[in-house]
């Protein structure tokens, strides 16, 4: 696990800050990557190269941010007017810009 050293750094500022934890112990680690974008926008967009597909990824707050960003998903894919003004977001060929991906 690659985060290991944060999560240790976290646990002893936690210990350190808050003397009630002092002789916690540890049970297991986990860390996660998140996809999310430099800027923290999501990624909301219509691929015009491709009719009929809509991309919606970097949401960073999964639980809270994915109900509206699927809607506003659903509507880009049914040509409905989205429920909030869809321009807030990175417009793919935008990300590709700023992030391009790089072949491996």
């Amino acid at each position: 696990m690659a985060d290991v050293k944060d999560l240790n750094k976290s646990l002893a500022t936690l210990k350190k800050e808050f003397p009630a934890f002092n002789n916690s112990k540890l049970i297991d680690q986990w860390s996660g990557a998140m996809a999310v974008a430099p800027d923290e926008s999501p990624i909301i967009s219509v691929v015009k190269e491709c009719p009929g597909l809509v991309v919606n990824t970097a949401t960073s707050w999964g639980m809270t941010e994915s109900p509206v960003s699927s809607s506003i998903a659903a509507d880009l894919l049914l040509g409905n007017t989205p429920v909030l003004n869809s321009k807030a977001f990175i417009a793919l060929a935008k990300a590709t810009i700023m992030y391009p991906i790089k072949p491996i």
